[in-house]
């Protein structure tokens, strides 16, 4: 083999990761990745927020929702990398 398949499955996997890692991260102003704080706290709040008045729910379900919104935003981003269509 001429090495190619090896490249292409190692560019397939920083795909996978940038993905995965833009459900968590930011650019700031000089083009570095950072953890975005604000967007880990706006899904808590959002997740939080609108069971607050519903006794039953408690924070292991917003905790639960928070993370499943993480989760499909990182799926999403992975998609976005694959899928030359995708919006």
């Amino acid at each position: 083999m001429d090495g190619s398949s090896s490249s292409v499955a190692s560019n397939a996997g920083g795909r996978f990761m940038h993905g995965v890692v833009s459900a968590f991260t930011d650019v700031d102003r000089n083009g570095n990745r950072v953890f975005s704080e604000p967007l880990i706290v706006g899904t808590a709040a959002g997740a939080a927020v609108p069971l607050m008045w519903q006794p039953q729910y408690g924070v292991g379900d917003a905790a639960a929702s928070a993370a499943l919104t993480i989760g499909l935003s990182a799926a999403g981003n992975v998609l976005r990398e694959y899928i030359s269509w995708w919006p």
